[in-house]
């Protein structure tokens, strides 16, 4: 999930820095590294994501007729810049809106998932090798409406924190036109390995 975070509380040391200052002398603070999650961030979203990650496992497995697992791997709290360097070129990026919340997220589905995902959508066996090119025209809608069909969950997964009505609002395939923030807002990116079959890749919320 990727969201502007104005707090600025949690200051932590940098790294390489040693020295304990005594009580009264200032601390180093990196304003690039900003940390704003506590446990109890960390704890609620994990409950949510293993909600979503669950429901959108049953989904995909409804759609698709196969055998598929969604699982969390790691909650982490990145810049904006450090997020979109990590990503692979091409992609698939599906950009969404949060109304009522101000911001934006991203939902990230790596190619190989993406295209077992298609080719069983279109009849096929899903296990063939992948091309590593952006989707074309025909392929990005059927995994589009396929995305729809998983926000309901995520709305779902959130109700208890806070509701929201999530959106695509486009979807690009280099991480470089994704810019929904500035480059060093900090945001919250949730990584899942996305299994269909014998395929498996790892996507980011």
């Amino acid at each position: 999930m990727v969201t502007t975070s104005n707090a600025h509380d949690g200051a932590q040391p940098l790294s390489g820095s040693h020295h304990r200052p005594h009580r009264g002398e200032p601390k180093v603070y990196d304003f690039r590294q900003q940390n704003t999650l506590s446990r109890e961030h960390v704890r609620t979203m994990q409950i949510v994501q293993e909600t979503f990650a669950r429901n959108f496992s049953t989904m995909l497995a409804s759609q698709l007729r196969s055998v598929v697992q969604v699982t969390i791997q790691t909650i982490e709290q990145h810049s904006y810049d450090e997020y979109v360097r990590d990503l692979a070129n091409p992609n698939l990026l599906t950009l969404l809106s949060l109304s009522p919340m101000p911001g934006a997220a991203i939902f990230q589905l790596p190619l190989e998932v993406a295209f077992c995902a298609t080719e069983l959508l279109l009849g096929g066996a899903g296990r063939g090798e992948h091309p590593t090119r952006p989707l074309t025209d025909l392929e990005l809608q059927l995994i589009r409406n396929l995305i729809e069909r998983g926000l309901p969950e995520l709305r779902y997964a959130f109700e208890p924190v806070v509701v929201t009505e999530p959106r695509i609002v486009s979807q690009e395939s280099n991480p470089q036109y994704a810019q929904i923030a500035a480059p060093t807002d900090m945001v919250i990116v949730v990584t899942y390995e996305v299994r269909i079959e014998s395929v498996a890749g790892y996507a980011t919320l």
